[in-house]
């Protein structure tokens, strides 16, 4: 064989496309394993997980309507057991510090629970924006001095 001729057929060798079913069995098999562990692990986390999740949110909904409608004694209630059920649910804590607020007129034993709810959590401006406007007017010096609002 001459050299032209062997160039030539080690070219066309290194050129030949891998055929469409060439793979090896049990790369097929370990693929159709893969896309099933994929898609039953999918289902399995919709059935279990999804109703958990519509349910807290159905429930973070309804406390957020009596909140809106300042019915605070459900609203709180409902905001008290996500509380509970989960310490760091920060939209709770933070609602059931403006209920307490809003309740605190004439009690200050209410604005000092409200404050209790807010301690140790991070605020932005616009968010303690929002929670003074539930804090009475007779409150707002020490609500804005623990928070370093002017």
């Amino acid at each position: 064989m001459t050299p032209e001729q062997n160039q030539q057929d080690n070219s066309q060798a290194e050129l030949q496309p891998l055929s469409k079913h060439s793979y090896p069995l049990w790369i097929k098999c370990f693929g159709l394993f893969s896309l099933l562990i994929w898609i039953s692990s999918t289902a399995l986390f919709m059935s279990n997980q999804f109703p958990i999740h519509h349910a807290l949110n159905m429930r973070i909904a309804k406390a957020q309507q009596y909140f809106n409608d300042k019915d605070y004694a459900q609203a709180g209630n409902i905001y008290q057991n996500l509380v509970n059920t989960y310490p760091q649910f920060k939209q709770g804590k933070t609602r059931l510090a403006q209920i307490f607020f809003a309740l605190s007129d004439n009690n200050e034993d209410f604005f000092f629970a409200g404050m209790h709810y807010l301690k140790g959590q991070q605020y932005s401006q616009t968010e303690l924006d929002e929670i003074d406007r539930f804090v009475p007017e007779n409150y707002k010096e020490t609500f804005k001095s623990s928070f370093g609002k002017a």
